[in-house]
């Protein structure tokens, strides 16, 4: 269901600017002026590989996707190393990786806590891994608002159906997700974890539903001031640590 003709090239869409620059900043602010090696894992259209290739000389970003023709065509376009999944997966390779990012992946693939400690595997003692996804298990004002009129659209027209297909195969809660995280490898540290909202599905979809989202935005924002992380969105950091390093 990830082939490059009936997933990418139809349903994906690029991150966003702000999505990418914040991912870029938080690398970034990891490994400093060192000479570093970063993996996006599940690289999509490679707008985060491309993005850090093109900051110095002493970065190199690679990345990795599930189709073997998407693969080809990105390693072209970007000059760029682009693993195909599986094949990366079975190398049995030393710790090379300074980060490895995983955005919007983990919800997606059959064993999260698997591909996770696989992962770690591939980070040197001291490197990083950096998570992004959906919490669509979380409070969500959004999301609560969205399921009420979706809801309503089956009490208003029983029997129809909507169009759709679902892609996620895990629905997590921030907690669960933080805590599934620190589980996939004992050498997990976790140094950062944040918990927002990012208006979807209605920012920028009409004026009330606009509204909402706006709402919902602020309304997250402020709670988080107290300490309650309500939100569809997360990104943690986590340093890899094998005991022989601070």
């Amino acid at each position: 269901m990830y082939s490059g003709g009936d997933y990418l090239a139809l349903s994906y869409e690029p991150p966003g600017e702000h999505t990418v620059d914040r991912t870029c900043s938080i690398i970034l602010g990891l490994v400093g002026d060192l000479p570093a090696l970063v993996l996006d894992y599940g690289c999509g259209t490679g707008a985060l590989v491309q993005r850090l290739n093109s900051y110095s000389d002493i970065l190199r970003a690679e990345g990795v996707e599930f189709d073997s023709s998407v693969c080809l065509r990105l390693s072209h376009l970007l000059d760029a190393s682009i693993f195909v999944a599986v094949d990366f997966l079975k190398t049995k390779a030393k710790p090379e990786y300074d980060v490895i990012h995983l955005g919007d992946v983990l919800e997606h693939v059959p064993d999260p806590q698997a591909l996770v400690g696989l992962l770690v595997n591939r980070i040197k003692d001291g490197g990083y891994l950096v998570v992004r996804g959906p919490l669509e298990a979380n409070f969500s004002f959004i999301l609560f608002c969205a399921k009420i009129w979706g809801a309503a659209r089956m009490i208003l027209r029983p029997g129809a159906s909507f169009p759709g297909v679902p892609f996620h195969l895990f629905r997590a809660k921030s907690k669960a997700q933080k805590e599934s995280l620190l589980r996939s490898s004992e050498n997990l540290i976790c140094t950062y974890w944040h918990v927002f909202e990012d208006g979807w599905p209605y920012l920028g979809n009409g004026i009330i539903r606009n509204s909402i989202a706006n709402f919902g935005l602020l309304l997250s924002w402020i709670l988080a001031r107290f300490g309650f992380l309500i939100g569809n969105r997360f990104v943690g950091v986590f340093r890899v640590s094998r005991g022989n390093s601070v």
